[in-house]
């Protein structure tokens, strides 16, 4: 046995433990490579490591406010208006109760039963104290509900205001103080031609009918002269009236002067 190994087992011969013939490698050097080897070849490969893939990370998703809705002040305020139907509703039911209670007052204080009518008083107190509150939160609500709707109001001019600015500046963009005046000037030009060509187009052509004008004026008179005449003689066609008499004036009284001395 050498090292615990049977000599047989590997199939050599004792002599071959001591020596080596021909080159060729001894036992103990064959074991110790064949040991080698052996351990070599038990130990496993050692697997290659996959990357471990890194998980991503995602931000959480923040969700944008909901835009808000054309009629959510609309909303708002038809909301408030129930909560001031409810206010008036219960003002209603405390005064009906008050009412009742003072009834029961009067009811008990007649048959004599002082108790039962101060009972009813006390319980009416608690109803009016209960009826101002309301009253005063109902007021409250009111207040609320008219500040809503100025504020509709106002979301509605300031609208109207943006787009009226946006429409101006829109319109406005391509026009500029020293193109106008370019404008006007040409137009001014355009128009003083036109006249030009007006006036040259209504020029009497030469060779033309020309009147004389010292004839038509001559013309003019003896026409009114006709007119004249013929208004003279419808008059002398009708017939004569008398002309009327002025009136007679009454004749002065005679006054008797008197002497003077």
């Amino acid at each position: 046995r050498i090292g615990g190994l049977l000599i047989e087992e590997e199939g050599l011969k004792g002599e071959d433990v001591w020596k080596s013939k021909g080159g060729k490698m001894g036992l103990f050097d064959r074991l110790k490579k064949g040991d080698k080897g052996d351990k070599k070849a038990a130990a496993p490969a050692a697997a290659p490591v996959a990357a471990v893939p890194t998980p991503e990370v995602k931000a959480p998703a923040v969700k944008a406010p909901p835009a808000p809705s054309e009629n959510s002040t609309a909303e708002k305020i038809a909301a408030q208006k129930k909560k001031v139907a409810l206010m008036d509703a219960k003002e209603g039911q405390l005064l009906k109760r008050v009412a009742d209670e003072t009834a029961k007052a009067k009811d008990a204080l007649g048959k004599g039963d002082k108790t039962s009518a101060r009972s009813c008083l006390n319980r009416k107190k608690q109803y009016e104290n209960q009826l101002e509150q309301v009253r005063k939160q109902r007021a409250t609500l009111e207040q609320i509900v008219m500040g809503l709707e100025q504020v509709s109001i106002n979301k509605v001019a300031v609208s109207g205001l943006e787009e009226g600015n946006a429409a101006l500046q829109s319109e406005q963009a391509g026009l500029d103080i020293d193109k106008v005046d370019d404008v006007m000037f040409e137009l001014g030009e355009q128009m003083q031609k036109a006249q030009e060509i007006s006036n040259a187009a209504g020029q009497q052509i030469m060779g033309g009918f020309m009147t004389d004008e010292v004839e038509l004026d001559d013309d003019l008179a003896a026409m009114e002269e006709e007119l004249l005449q013929d208004k003279i003689a419808g008059a002398s066609d009708l017939p004569a009236t008398k002309a009327p008499q002025a009136p007679v004036a009454a004749p002065a009284k005679k006054t008797q002067a008197k002497e003077v001395d």
